[in-house]
C-alpha cells in the first residue's frame, strides 16, 4: 500500500486506491461524480497527467503549449482537446465526469428500477419523460428502442434496449457486452444467469412490480435480461383522439384503437381492457 493513493469520495464517502503520481486525475469509480487532482506545471504545459478510474489508469491528459491540452482516454472514447485554458485540471475533471458517468448506470433488479443519464426508469416511466431525457434522439414509441453505445452497469458492461406501450415503459433488455459472440448466445445466457445469481434471483423471478427473466431467444439467437413490467387495467393511461384524458374524464364510455404487435384492439370502458395487450 506504501505505492498506493488513499481517496475517499467528497460525494458517496467510498474509499478507494490509485497509483502515486506527480501528475493525476482521480475519479471515483462508485459515483463517478468526485474529481480529485495533483496538479504539475511546467513552462511548456503540464507533465503528462495520468487519469484514474478508482484503481484503473484509464487515459491521460497532456500539452502541447501552455495553454492548449489534449485528454485521451480510449476506452470511453474520448478524445478532446481543451483550448486557452487557464486551469485545465478543473476544465478536465468536470469534462471526464460528464462523459463517463452517462456511460455509467446501475440497476436494481428486485425492485425493477434502472438509473441512467440521471434518468430513474421504472414502473411507470413515460414516453413523455423519455422524450425530456439525454436517451432521447427520434425514437418511435412504438418501436424497440436500442440506446445508442454499451454502458458500464453493476461492475458488467450491457447494451440496453427499452420499449414502451401506450406511452408506458413496458420492457427493459440488457445484454452483456461479453468475450461472448453470437455463435456463443449459450454461454452468454449462462453469463447472465450468474449475474442474476449474484443478486440472489433465479433465471425467473416475478415480483409485484413485474417479473425479471434471463432468457435465450433461439429464433433470434439472441440471450437476455429482461426486466418486464405489468400494469392493472387502472394504470393504462386512455387516450381520445390521440390525446392523454384528464383524470376527471377517465370514467366515461370510449373506443379506442390501439396498435400493438400489428394486431387491433378496440377498447370500451376501462374494465374491458384484454389482458394480452401488455
Amino acid at each position: 500500500m506504501e505505492d498506493l493513493v488513499e481517496r475517499k469520495c467528497c460525494f458517496c464517502s467510498y474509499k478507494y486506491y490509485h497509483e502515486k503520481n506527480i501528475s493525476y486525475i482521480s475519479l471515483c469509480p462508485r459515483c463517478h461524480k468526485d474529481g480529485y487532482f495533483e496538479s504539475h506545471y511546467t513552462k511548456n504545459g503540464i507533465k503528462p497527467c495520468s487519469i484514474y478510474l478508482g484503481a484503473e489508469n484509464i487515459g491521460k491528459m497532456t500539452s502541447d503549449t501552455e495553454k492548449n491540452y489534449r485528454i485521451v482516454c480510449d476506452k470511453f472514447g474520448i478524445n478532446e482537446t481543451i483550448c486557452n485554458s487557464t486551469n485545465p485540471y478543473v476544465e478536465a475533471s468536470n469534462l471526464l465526469i460528464k462523459i463517463i458517468s452517462r456511460s455509467f448506470g446501475f440497476v436494481d433488479f428486485k425492485n425493477g428500477k434502472l438509473t441512467l443519464f440521471d434518468e430513474n426508469l421504472h414502473k411507470g416511466f413515460t414516453f413523455k419523460q423519455f422524450k425530456k431525457s439525454a436517451m432521447y434522439c427520434g425514437q418511435n414509441s412504438e418501436r424497440v428502442i436500442n440506446l445508442k453505445g454499451s454502458y458500464y452497469i453493476n461492475d458488467y458492461c450491457f447494451f440496453v434496449a427499452l420499449l414502451f406501450r401506450h406511452g408506458l415503459l413496458h420492457l427493459i433488455s440488457f445484454v452483456c457486452n461479453s468475450e461472448h459472440g453470437f455463435a456463443e448466445e449459450k454461454k452468454r445466457k449462462e453469463l447472465h444467469d450468474r449475474i442474476l445469481c449474484e443478486y440472489g434471483l433465479s433465471s425467473e423471478e416475478i415480483f409485484e412490480w413485474g417479473r425479471i427473466n434471463s432468457v435465450y431467444d433461439q429464433r433470434s439467437n439472441v440471450s437476455s435480461i429482461n426486466m418486464i413490467y405489468n400494469y392493472d387495467n387502472d394504470e393504462i393511461p386512455l387516450f381520445y383522439n390521440g390525446d392523454l384524458l384528464p383524470d376527471k374524464d377517465k370514467n366515461i364510455n370510449i373506443n379506442r384503437d390501439s396498435r400493438v404487435d400489428n394486431k387491433t384492439y378496440i377498447l370500451k370502458d376501462r374494465e374491458k381492457i384484454e389482458n394480452n395487450i401488455l
